[in-house]
């Protein structure tokens, strides 16, 4: 049977699942259709290159355009197929769409990959936590409380916010964030008077905060002189579902070319602050 590579569309839905089950647990994102559907079914914000026959799904190259770049995601290839210039290829399709190549969050793997293609490597992204003064000297398990979200305004000013499972509010002072009322947190997206944003926070009734992006972000000097704690400095999860405080999460970034020192990578590039992820 021909193997081709192509770029996925709907009519692919049957073979992708199929695939995405055994390389993902349970409970993935893109084991979602409409999930997948923001993420790859609209070309003008990301498309998924993959490597197949009339059967299967053997490989996959996912690509998120966001902010002029096409960032590098969900990258995978059978044993059967390594070697054999498959991924070559699809980063090649990748690259006609005419964004240059970045990426955040690569496994070691994708790491190795990355190094052998001659990427540049930057330094990981900062994830800072604030976490509600009433509860700074609590067990984590209660500081992550549920909470019932009042009425806020829908963030609706970019695609990310439309991805399913997501909920995009605006506070008062315009910074928009991810509501987690599963566990009580906040996760900032685009601060804009911080220290007001945290009070309303705690108004809400959220416990906590959190803050990433990429290290020449000038908002890291602000942090810390408002009480926002380093993520090396403080046992908080990154891990959520299910609450795991053993692990730590570095999220990495790089490009293969040369990125402008001015682009401050935000949560809305690349998968690190997607679903599943955030």
């Amino acid at each position: 049977m021909e193997t081709f590579a192509k770029i996925a569309n709907l009519s692919d839905w049957d073979k992708l699942l199929n695939f995405y089950k055994k390389i993902y647990k349970p409970g993935h994102p893109l084991q979602n259709l409409e999930f997948w559907k923001w993420q790859y079914g609209n070309p003008d914000y990301g498309n998924a290159y993959i490597v197949a026959d009339d059967e299967k799904v053997y490989g996959h190259v996912g690509a998120s355009f966001v902010d002029g770049y096409a960032w590098m995601i969900n990258v995978y290839m059978n044993e059967t197929l390594r070697g054999q210039g498959w991924v070559g290829k699809l980063y090649n399709m990748a690259r006609q769409a005419g964004y240059p190549l970045a990426a955040t969050s690569a496994n070691v793997a994708g790491l190795g990959l990355y190094r052998k293609m001659n990427w540049i490597r930057y330094t990981n992204l900062e994830r800072w936590i604030i976490i509600h003064p009433d509860y700074i000297n609590k067990p984590t398990n209660e500081i992550l409380k549920p909470v019932s979200l009042i009425d806020l305004k829908q963030a609706d000013n970019h695609y990310y916010w439309q991805q399913p499972g997501i909920k995009g509010v605006v506070l008062d002072d315009g910074t928009t964030a991810n509501a987690q009322e599963n566990v009580g947190g906040l996760r900032l997206v685009n601060a804009v008077n911080l220290k007001q944003a945290v009070e309303q926070a705690w108004a809400l009734g959220f416990t906590w905060c959190d803050y990433v992006s990429s290290w020449n972000d000038p908002i890291h000097d602000v942090l810390p002189k408002q009480g926002w704690m380093h993520q090396a400095n403080t046992t908080f999860p990154w891990y959520l579902s299910p609450i795991d405080e053993s692990k730590k999460f570095a999220v990495s970034f790089l490009s293969e070319e040369c990125i402008d020192k001015r682009f401050i990578v935000k949560r809305y590039h690349s998968d690190h602050g997607r679903v599943g992820s955030l």
